[in-house]
């Protein structure tokens, strides 16, 4: 599939910011992923026990069909394959989803100690 342009000038515009970054950013970016990846499954954690649900994302019915297209004065025929995502609500088990809360807020403390650490081991390098 080509690359459009609008995907290539976003390529090179990134690749230029993350070329700004110094050894000592990157260092500290690549450290702190965990840790916001582990904020961000707290969050929707809570946000499912404050709602009672979750919410979980399955593949919705493809809509594959055949008609006229026009266009340049002509009409000829032509496809269309729509396919999308769809969210549903699925019921949890509050006391499991707790239970996953506290690991993960376990796991955030020792990720931010890791991460305090790892900063100032990055700081020393630079």
């Amino acid at each position: 599939m080509p690359i459009g342009l609008g995907t290539r000038v976003s390529l090179v515009a990134f690749a230029t910011l993350a070329a700004c970054a110094s050894p000592q950013e990157r260092c500290v970016n690549q450290v702190g992923r965990d840790l916001r990846t582990v904020n961000e499954l707290i969050v929707e954690t809570q946000d499912n026990l404050r709602r009672g649900f979750r919410y979980e994302t399955e593949p919705a019915p493809s809509n594959i069909g055949i008609g006229f297209c026009t266009g340049s004065y002509n009409v000829r025929f032509c496809s269309s394959n729509y396919s999308s995502v769809r969210r549903r609500a699925v019921a949890i088990d509050p006391a499991e989803e707790q239970a996953k809360l506290n690991a993960l807020i376990e796991q955030r403390q020792t990720l931010q100690l890791r991460s305090q650490n790892a900063a100032a081991f990055c700081q020393g390098t630079a």
